[in-house]
């Protein structure tokens, strides 16, 4: 895909990991306030210091490997 189409379009090319039901039940923890994202984050995870928030994020609540 071009450029223009990729902007015309608005296709990244990023594809989001399907959500497991895990990561949907800590997902509506979250939302719910039955958790916060610090108990989420909780053991403390090693990740580069370039790594994108969404990535890390996605990593901690299992949607990317």
């Amino acid at each position: 895909m071009a450029d223009g189409e990729r902007a015309a379009t608005g296709h990244t090319g990023y594809q989001r990991p399907p959500r497991t039901a895990t990561a949907l039940a800590r997902i509506d923890e979250l939302e719910s306030g039955e958790t916060t994202l610090a108990e989420v984050a909780a053991p403390p995870m090693t990740v580069a210091a370039d790594a994108p928030v969404n990535t890390v994020i996605d990593q901690r609540l299992g949607l990317e490997s």
